[in-house]
């Protein structure tokens, strides 16, 4: 007999393929984390006994699964998941919840395995990232300016006070060293991330950098449990591991405005005016002064300030000289000229320089701020016919949002006794 006979038997492998994806990346300390594990049997033959095997990084504590099959446990860390037979061509998934509790990048594996052969393995096990932010500090910065029924000058935002876009706010250690920084969005909020290198107990301080015509009136800790100073524009606090903080505001209003210097030229026994505008940026009180320096100083000059009431930058008849403290509220212009008297006996190059002082009060500011603008007018006695052009050109709003219309005035009158002709204005 020269025939032999022998049985093999064939066993079919299951090739499973296995992938895994962490949301959100990043994620903020103490927030949520969403594991989405999922297995495929790419066969031939059905995978019987599969399991995942998730160990999660230190930086994650478990909380939750949800399983299209089987079932799931949790031990130390490490979450095993039993989802039994899984057929040719079908998919499990399996969705774990996490809470990230320490910053940095935290990495998670994950393998799939089962009982039937797999004839490739290498694609059993897959890697998921996600960068935990250990700690946010968010806030607002806004024109505390009083609009709508607000109140001005407090620090809070109330009324209809809007927020202010590209303002820098800084995290520093109080001492010059600088962690973060940030600009402001359109509506004035910010959110600083506290690096993952700061532990608890560390000593931070958050400070705006204000806008070029702005100044501080307040701010809040927030929920920092530190405090504010006017003084620095700063919030300073002790840092807490995977907190996020809000309420750290800082209220900012446009600085008073006051236009604009003037010079002229003119005959003895003549006068000269010059016109000026003030801008109230919040409400307040204002007072205005005039001091001045002759040259020679043995000469009498006169200066007399009048206020404007219509803005024309003409002195008529009847306008009134400007006495005492005037009240104004935001975006407020108060109109004035100076009027100024060249003695009889003044002789070529003798001159008299005026200087013009606004002294603004902030409502409700504490402490007290007066804020003092000066301009100053120079008159000088020349020579030739008694013909003085003077030109003046007004702005209606000191401060403009972008897309806002600005309207420029522009006046010019003869101060002299003689007509002027071809007159020509660039």
């Amino acid at each position: 007999n020269n025939t032999v006979s022998e049985n093999t038997t064939v066993q079919l492998g299951a090739d499973l393929l296995f992938s895994k994806l962490a949301t959100p990346d990043p994620v903020i300390a103490g927030n949520a984390v969403f594991y989405y594990l999922k297995v495929t049997n790419n066969g031939p033959a059905n995978a019987a006994a599969t399991t995942i095997v998730d160990t999660l990084p230190a930086g994650v504590v478990f909380d939750s699964y949800t399983a299209s099959q089987g079932t799931c446990s949790h031990s130390s860390g490490v979450v095993t998941c039993n989802l039994g037979l899984l057929p040719y061509l079908q998919t499990a998934q399996v969705t774990l919840v996490a809470t990230a509790i320490t910053g940095g990048i935290q990495s998670n594996s994950a393998t799939s395995t089962s009982s039937t052969p797999d004839p490739n393995p290498t694609d059993n096990t897959d890697t998921a990232d996600v960068t935990v932010l250990d700690g946010i500090v968010r806030g607002r910065v806004f024109a505390d300016n009083g609009l709508g029924s607000g109140t001005p000058n407090d620090g809070v935002q109330n009324g209809s006070e809007v927020g202010i876009a590209n303002i820098l706010v800084r995290l520093t250690n109080c001492s010059g060293t600088e962690y973060a920084v940030t600009q402001t969005n359109g509506i004035g909020d910010y959110q600083l991330i506290v690096p993952a290198v700061l532990a608890t107990g560390a000593t931070l301080c958050v400070q705006e950098q204000n806008l070029s015509g702005y100044r501080n009136t307040g701010g809040s800790a927030g929920t920092t449990g530190g405090s504010y100073t006017i003084a620095t524009d700063t919030t300073q606090f002790v840092y807490t591991d995977g907190v996020t903080y809000t309420g750290v505001d800082f209220a900012d209003v446009a600085q008073s405005q006051l236009y604009t210097d003037g010079n002229q030229q003119t005959q003895p026994g003549t006068t000269v005016t010059f016109a000026h505008q003030f801008f109230a940026g919040t409400d307040g009180v204002v007072s205005f002064s005039l001091s001045a320096t002759a040259s020679p100083n043995s000469l009498l000059w006169s200066q007399v300030l009048y206020r404007d009431n219509d803005c024309d930058a003409i002195l008529d008849a009847g306008e009134p000289i400007i006495t005492g403290n005037y009240t104004v509220a935001v975006n407020d212009t108060i109109c004035l000229i100076v009027k100024q008297t060249v003695p009889a006996n003044a002789t070529q190059g003798a001159f008299n320089v005026v200087t013009l002082s606004s002294n603004f009060v902030y409502d409700v500011l504490i402490p007290t701020v007066t804020e003092v603008l000066t301009r100053t007018d120079t008159t000088t006695v020349g020579v030739g016919g008694t013909s003085t052009l003077v030109l003046h050109k007004a702005v209606d709003k000191a401060i403009a949002l972008p897309g806002e219309t600005i309207t420029y005035t522009i006046t010019y009158h003869n101060n002299g006794t003689e007509a002027i002709s071809n007159i020509i204005i660039n």
